[in-house]
Formats: C-alpha cells, structure tokens, sequence
C-alpha cells in the first residue's frame, strides 16, 4: 500500500514541460529514458511524450523513476523580446497596426 501512495505522489507533481526518467517496456528495448511531458492521456493522471515513434506514449505509475521540473526561468528567456513589436513587424504591417504596437 505504501508503495502505491508514494506511486501517486509522484505522478501528482508531473506537469507538462516537466521531464520524466521512466523505464518501460516495448518491443524494440526496456531501457531507462528521459522524456519531456507533452500532455496526459485522456482523464487518467498518466503522463504522455514522444518515445519509440510515438507522440502521444502514456507512461503508467510504476514506470516512472525521476521527475525533473521546469525551470521557469528558461521559458522566460525563451520568450523574451529584445526588441519592439513595431520594429520587428516594420514592412509587414500598416504604418496604423504599428503605431498601435507601439
């Protein structure tokens, strides 16, 4: 019973952008990899990524070893814009489009 709570707990923190070491089953290897959360499958707690040419692979309870968050700080940096709308958007745009973007 223990082994199950602690099971649940672990899937409680997953979100998506989080990456996953988990070990699983299938018929080309049972190698232990790390994967990016992209979503979860259907109204189950069950995390899903890209594996073995899958984009939607539902990872169960019991395979995942390691969770490694998101650092927010690198999304952040990701989408930071260096320079104004109207600068980047100069020649694609209405002169009256850009005003309005500042």
């Amino acid at each position: 019973m223990g082994s199950l709570n602690r099971e649940v707990t672990k899937m409680d923190k997953i979100e998506i952008g989080d990456r996953i070491k988990f070990k699983s089953a299938t018929r080309c290897s049972n190698k232990a990899v790390w994967r990016k959360v992209n979503g979860f499958w259907g109204d189950t707690s069950m995390p899903t990524v890209r594996f073995e040419g899958w984009s939607n692979f539902a990872v169960r309870l019991g395979e995942v070893l390691e969770v490694e968050k998101e650092s927010k700080t690198e999304l952040i940096d990701t989408f930071e814009i260096k320079r104004p709308l109207s600068e980047m958007y100069k020649g694609v745009c209405s002169e009256s489009l850009l005003r309005s973007l500042g």
